[in-house]
């Protein structure tokens, strides 16, 4: 959990709702700094091969299911050299590795 303007935000929550969506094979949601509200999530995702979503499709899926201020501000496309294997993803090194280059239009 972390805290965005006064308010908690469960990753967990967020990452079950894009495993959800059917072009996407693993999910993760990550808290980045935000001169306004302390920290605001932002999306990581992998898609499954030959799919794609658009980074307003993807705000889009998610209203209606989430808060306004649970929606990820950005995404990024999962670093090709981070296995999504195993049972937890290693948040400090998928932080490490999402580049401007992975980001999701």
């Amino acid at each position: 959990m972390f805290i965005s303007g006064g308010e908690n935000i469960f990753p967990e929550e967020i990452e079950r709702i894009l495993m959800g969506f059917e072009e996407i094979g693993a999910a993760a949601v990550l808290p980045v700094p935000s001169v306004r509200y302390g920290q605001r999530p932002v999306g990581v995702v992998q898609f499954r091969e030959g799919r794609n979503l658009t980074a307003e499709e993807l705000r889009g899926r998610l209203q209606g299911r989430l808060e306004k201020f649970k929606v990820p501000d950005a995404f990024y496309r999962w670093p090709p050299k981070l296995s999504n294997e195993g049972l937890k993803v290693d948040r400090k090194r998928l932080t490490a590795q999402i580049k401007p280059r992975h980001l999701i239009r």
